[in-house]
Parts: C-alpha cells; sequence; structure tokens
C-alpha cells in the first residue's frame, strides 16, 4: 500500500500554488485535462466515486453492490478514484480496492483541505458518482461546477420514505422530524445533480413525479456473471433462512416479527423446521431470540453462508417496513432458492410479483411458508422462474450495456 493511495492530511503549500496557477491565470487551462480532452467526446477516462467508507462488501448488500460497480467499471477500462468521507479505513477492504486498481482518497480532518481536495478531484476527473444523502448534501455545494454537469446520484433507497414508514409502525413520533429532513436533503439533491440512479421501479416513479428528476433511471442492486442452475432436489434441504445485517433497523423489526409471531404458527405444522438467522452487529435483542429451534449466527464469512444456503430450502424477508432493493431477495434469486416474503421486501423489483405472491400479516406469512415448504413441485417450480427471471434481470452483460450508456450520456455534458 503506497502513500498515493491516500490523500495526504496536511496538502503542502506546493498543491496551493499549483492549484491557484492552473485554475486563476488568464488562460485557465488545466494541463492535466489535456490528454482527455484530446479523447472522443462521450468516452469515460475517470471516474470520481464518492462514498461514506470503503465498502465493507461482506457486511451489507448496500456495500457490496458498491464494490461490484468498481469491478464494473474498472473492467470497463475506467480509471476510479474512490473517495470515502470516513477516513477511518480497514486494511483489508482498502486492499480489496486497490487490488483492483482504484486509486483511494480519505477525508482529511482538515475542513478547508478536503473541501480544496473535492474541488480538485472533481475538476480532474469525468464523471462525479455520487451516494448516500448526507454525503452528497456535505460534498456537493464543493463540486466545480461544471462537474455538477456531470454528477451521478445513486439512490441506495429514499430515507424519507423509509423513516415515513418505520413510523407507521412504530408509532415513533421522535422520527418525524428526521423523515422532514430527508425529504429536504433529498429534495435538495435531485434538483442539483444531472442523473440519478435508483437500484427500485417504485422509488423512480416518486424520484420523478414528487422531486421532478426527469433523468432518473433503474439499475440494478447485484448483478452476476456466472449463477447456478435452478434447484431439482429439495428432498435433502430443509429449515429457513435470513439474511440482513442489523445496522439497518427494518432488520430488526422483522426478526422480531418472524420469531414472536410466525415461526410459532409455522411449527404447528412443520414441527422439526428451524430458522437460521445470519447478518452483521447482531444486538441483543436478536441474540436473545437464540433457541433450539432459532440458530443465530451473527457474521460469517462468504464459505459459510454458501454453505447454509446449499442446505436450506427456503429463504424469509418478513420486512415490514424499510425503503429501496432488498440484497437478500436479489441473492435468493440469485442462488435460485424459492422465498416466502411481504410487499415490502418485493418491492420496487420489475416483474417480481408475477413470480412472488405477497403476505403481510403474521397469519397470511407463515400459511404461505407452510403451502411452499411442504410443495416440493412449488419449490422446482419457483427456482426455475428465479433462474429464468436472474438470467433476464442481473446479468453482467445487460448492466455494462446500460453503465456505459449512462456514464456516456453524462461525461457527454459540458
Amino acid at each position: 500500500m503506497t502513500p498515493d493511495h491516500y490523500i495526504e492530511l496536511n496538502l503542502t503549500t506546493n498543491f496551493i500554488l499549483l492549484f491557484i496557477h492552473n485554475f486563476f491565470t488568464p488562460s485557465r487551462q488545466n494541463p492535466h485535462l489535456t490528454q482527455s480532452s484530446k479523447q472522443p467526446r462521450g468516452i469515460v477516462r475517470r471516474i470520481l466515486f464518492i462514498d461514506n467508507q470503503v465498502p465493507l462488501f461482506d457486511q451489507s448488500a448496500g456495500a457490496r453492490s458498491t464494490l461490484l460497480y468498481l469491478k464494473l467499471f474498472k473492467s470497463m477500462g475506467h480509471d476510479v478514484t474512490f473517495f470515502a468521507y470516513d477516513s477511518n479505513a480497514e486494511k483489508s477492504y482498502t486492499k480489496k480496492l486497490l487490488d483492483l486498481g482504484v486509486k483511494i482518497r480519505l477525508r482529511s480532518n482538515n475542513k478547508i483541505l478536503w473541501r480544496l481536495r473535492i474541488f480538485w478531484d472533481s475538476l480532474l476527473n469525468d464523471v462525479v458518482f455520487l451516494n448516500r444523502p448526507d454525503i452528497t448534501r456535505n460534498v456537493i455545494r464543493y463540486l466545480a461546477p461544471r462537474s455538477l454537469k456531470r454528477s451521478i446520484y445513486q439512490c441506495h433507497d429514499l430515507h424519507c420514505i423509509r423513516l415515513q414508514r418505520e413510523n407507521e409502525i412504530t408509532k415513533d413520533s421522535s422520527i418525524n422530524s428526521a423523515i422532514i429532513r430527508y425529504r429536504e436533503i433529498e429534495k435538495y439533491i435531485y434538483k442539483r445533480i444531472h442523473t440519478a440512479l435508483t437500484f427500485s421501479s417504485f422509488e423512480k416513479e416518486i424520484i420523478e413525479k414528487e422531486f421532478g428528476h426527469s433523468r432518473t433511471h433503474v439499475v440494478p442492486l447485484l448483478f452476476f456473471d456466472e449463477s447456478p442452475p435452478a434447484i431439482n432436489d429439495f428432498a435433502n434441504r430443509k429449515n429457513l433462512l435470513f439474511v440482513g445485517g442489523f445496522n439497518h433497523s427494518p432488520n430488526i423489526d422483522a426478526v422480531l416479527w418472524l420469531v414472536n409471531e410466525i415461526i410459532p404458527k409455522v411449527k404447528i405444522a412443520i414441527p422439526n423446521i428451524n430458522l437460521y438467522v445470519v447478518g452483521s452487529n447482531t444486538p441483543d435483542s436478536i441474540k436473545s431470540l437464540s433457541s433450539d429451534s432459532v440458530k443465530i449466527f451473527g457474521r460469517v464469512d462468504d464459505q459459510k453462508i454458501d454453505e447454509i444456503y446449499s442446505s436450506i430450502r427456503m429463504v424469509v424477508v418478513p420486512l415490514r417496513y424499510g425503503a429501496g432493493v432488498k440484497g437478500k431477495v436479489i441473492e435468493a434469486i440469485q442462488k435460485r432458492i424459492p422465498l416466502v416474503s411481504t410487499t415490502i421486501g418485493i418491492e420496487g423489483i420489475p416483474e417480481l410479483g408475477s413470480i412472488l405472491k405477497p403476505s403481510d400479516t403474521a397469519a397470511d406469512f407463515a400459511s404461505e411458508i407452510v403451502r411452499t415448504y411442504l410443495s416440493e413441485n412449488f419449490l422446482r417450480r419457483m427456482s426455475i422462474d428465479f433462474d429464468c427471471y436472474a438470467k433476464k434481470h442481473f446479468s453482467l452483460q445487460g448492466v455494462r450495456e446500460l453503465m456505459g450508456r449512462i456514464l456516456e450520456a453524462a461525461a457527454c455534458r459540458a
């Protein structure tokens, strides 16, 4: 790991002088852009990717998605610089990016210096790729004006919608101020960025209608180069699986509801069924649910989760609130493993409603688990349907072509 991969926390006077020379001399010509200016318009050479932290790709679907897109951009031949707003980066995760050839900038604790770095890097890159509303709000005002015209904002989920739904379930009035705050932040962002991306077809409509942003595209949360075939033999598979990081409050609520209200109903029909719960940052409220029939694994590595997926019969997604597309659903589809979900769980995933019938009460959810679990024919049919669906919606080549068009359109902006 070399110092060049990181922003120096103490920028030298030479940087300030170079900055002044390049952008406040009469010619205003930036020599670092000369080579890029000779390239045909629309060919992206450099992407500045801004996010809250170096992606903890084994802890959340959002971070895994970020890593997939960084890999994609590098495979397309682009030069990628990753700016982490949180300067506390774990070496094992930074190494993953460095091995891909991604340059890393860590935010300086000096406000003036990191703001200068954002301005400088936005000028030196062809496209600025923004993530997360809080981070975007904090950095967008420091982008060079011409960079705003070539900006892309990736909406992981609409925070105002997620919080509003949480309030409807929990009746927690303290959330109201956060709902208002995030609605204003997201409104501010969509007024300023050029291109909006969302993983959810449902949220695309909200972004277009409520926030008035017409240049909005739906892109997949996860995508895959290779996937397993449909599962034909369920005779040797058993038990249920829930996957989700517990820094995300909807996952805590989902597991509590599942264990306390749904599983007891399921066990009346299937007494020997077990539930596996996998997820990082497991709180005591979830750990306390552990029993002979409820196995709380916490965070596991890729080898262990693959081992669990190879043995379980079904995935359950009992989310009562939330927003955006759920990685646990996409992952189950990619693994060709049948699932039962609420409406929230499958929201925003195009055409999935033709395969799955959502269940939104504890009784209906339990009944659907029992009906699906006990029918091998039904399980096989759903696995085959997932195989067809994944090939259509989550192929690497399809995403490569889609992002190629989006990046080209952004880079062509003056």
